[in-house]
Formats: structure tokens, sequence, C-alpha cells
């Protein structure tokens, strides 16, 4: 299991390289930043875990259900994580709030890189950073932040059968329906958490998802589409390249 873990690390390690020179090439990169200024900077950890299954989906992502004391997003499926502080590097800011959320700590896990970040509404620039749990760890969730803690398979994000996609004007809304086994409590992951997971999942497993990623005349960067990076853009240059 041991070898296993590192060729699959290294497999993301790979894909994260090639995803953010993807980024880095994606024509509509300087489109988006020229209609943005002085964004918002914070990060987010995704926390994921090796386990031993057949068929290769390997990895289990670490998700946090939102406290309701909460005055934004209360009650939602999110990834630890939070603005960054004054001077604070993108891996400093999402090792801190992982830990103040869930009690973490940075020693628990490796980290293997930076996903290409996203920008959200109103001006907020998300990083996305990517690390592997290194031992067993016991969580505890800071009950002012976050009301409940599970691993969900990383490999979901990629499959037809566990998405669902309302109609929406301007975006593809992505939903993910998920019946924890242990606990039977279910969990829906959407918005900014989904989008960013379908990315990491595609690095991940380097494969395409089973679904459409966007609407067709989704990313022309007019309007409000200026600030949805282009997922399909980056996972399709990347598969090409492997």
């Amino acid at each position: 299991m041991a070898n296993r873990k590192r060729v699959a690390i290294k497999r993301l390690r790979q894909s994260i390289a090639l995803a953010n020179l993807a980024y880095a090439q994606n024509p509509t990169s300087e489109a988006k930043a020229s209609n943005i200024e002085l964004p918002v900077v914070s990060s987010v950890l995704v926390v994921l875990r090796y386990v031993n299954r057949d068929g290769g989906n390997c990895w289990d992502v670490l998700l946090t259900l939102r406290s309701n004391h909460l005055r934004f997003h209360r009650g939602l499926v999110c990834l630890p994580g939070g603005k960054a502080e004054p001077g604070e590097g993108f891996v400093e800011c999402a090792l801190r709030e992982a830990h103040e959320e869930i009690g973490l700590a940075s020693t628990s896990v490796e980290v293997v890189g930076l996903a290409p970040p996203t920008m959200t509404l109103p001006k907020v620039c998300v990083w996305p950073v990517i690390a592997v749990l290194n031992k067993s760890v016991e969580l505890k969730a800071n009950p002012m932040e976050v009301r409940d803690v599970f691993w969900m398979p990383l490999s979901k994000f990629q499959e037809l059968d566990a998405h669902r996609s309302p109609h929406h004007s301007f975006i593809s809304m992505h939903y993910f329906d998920y019946t924890c086994p242990l606990t039977q409590s279910v969990y829906t992951v959407w918005g900014l958490t989904a989008r960013l997971l379908i990315l990491i999942s595609s690095l991940a497993f380097q494969t395409v998802p089973q679904f459409s990623l966007c609407n067709s005349n989704q990313f022309n960067y007019s309007f409000l589409k200026k600030y949805f990076a282009d997922e399909s853009y980056m996972i399709q240059l990347l598969v090409s390249k492997l």
C-alpha cells in the first residue's frame, strides 16, 4: 500500500504542475485579471486520505458542514479555509484555518501543491492547497464554525450517477449528494466546493468527468461570467498531455 500511495502522490504532483501550466496558458486568464481589481485572497485546504480500494479510486477528501451560527454560508458543505491575514501565505492560511476549524495539526499532512486559483463573487480569489494525510488523526470540530466533519470518496466528483445540475441562468451549478455509510447522514456538495473538487478529482485520477462541465456559451467572460475559471479548458488540456 505504501508504494501505491507514493505512486498516487507522484501522479497528483504531476497533474498539479500541468494544471498550473494550463491555467497560465489559458487566454481567458488575462481577461479575468484585467477586470478584477484588488481581490480578497483566501485559501482552502484540500486534505486527501489514501485508501486501498479496488478500481483505483484511492482518495477520500475531508469536508466540513458549516455551523448554523455563522453569518455567511451557514449549513453548507465546505473545505476548511478562509481569508488570509496580512502577510500570510496561501499555505499558512489554509493550515491555520484547518487547525482552527477542525483541530488538524499541520504536521499531520504533507502539502503537495497549489491548484490554480478560482475567482468568486464578490472579488474573492480562492487558492486550493492540496495536502495528503500522513498519519491517523482525531479531528475535533470547533462548534462555533463547524457542525460536522466527514470523508467523501473523491471519485464521486467524476461520476455521472452522483451528479445533478439544475438549470441556472448564467453558470452551470454542480450538485453531488452523498450518504455517509457509517452514520447514514446525507450531505450535498455544491457551489464553489463542488467546482474545486471536480477539478481536483480530475487532477488526482487524470480523467475527464462523466458529465458536462458547463453550458456551451458559459465562458465568454462578459458580465458575471468573467469571474469563473475555465475548469473545462484546464482539464481537457491536462488529459491531452498525459
